[in-house]
């Protein structure tokens, strides 16, 4: 826990003295894993891993997608028999992203942002009982994220992001095209 709220505090410091590198017609696509619980049910059987695309539609400002899937497990006690619930998370949604400038480091791009998008959530049961079931919902859904990117080249680097959603904090790589 300690090293989760250390990254937390360096990505923030980050975010308060960088200066983004971000310009008009850039492209973006970051893929990456989720870290720390998300609202789903249970314990984590798959962390969740998203991809986000953007592109620059002005000099400071970008839009685009973002696609996220998780599952998790749980079980519970029923009359000496386990009943085992498996969830499935995937969400799909529309970003925008405002790019700061402060400081001069050409590497390394600074944001912040909201997505609108749309979960869907199913939900399944096993146990030696005849009546497993299965089931969905969906919903229209919302985050905010700040982030940071840092390219070790032109076209390869890094980023995270902390925000709303499935985990508080994601890294992972990001490619420039």
């Amino acid at each position: 826990m300690r090293k989760q709220a250390l990254m937390i505090i360096m990505v923030f410091a980050a975010l308060s003295v960088a200066n983004a590198q971000h310009e008009e017609g850039d492209q973006n696509l970051n893929i990456g894993l989720g870290i720390g619980g998300g609202y789903y049910y249970g314990g984590a059987e798959l962390p969740a891993l998203g991809v986000s695309y953007e592109k620059g539609i002005y000099d400071k400002w970008s839009v685009g997608g973002y696609l996220a899937y998780t599952a998790s497990t749980e079980d519970y006690r029923f009359f000496g028999d386990v009943v085992k619930y498996k969830y499935t998370y995937f969400t799909f949604g529309a970003r925008a992203s405002y790019h700061f400038d402060v400081f001069e480091v050409e590497e390394l791009d600074t944001y912040t942002g909201a997505m609108l998008g749309y979960s869907v959530v199913n939900v399944s049961s096993e146990s030696n009982f005849d009546t497993d079931f299965s089931a969905g919902t969906s919903f229209v859904t919302y985050s905010f994220f700040a982030g940071a990117r840092y390219r070790f080249k032109d076209n390869l680097g890094a980023f995270a992001e902390l925000g709303l959603g499935y985990a508080p904090l994601s890294l992972g790589l990001n490619l420039l095209f």
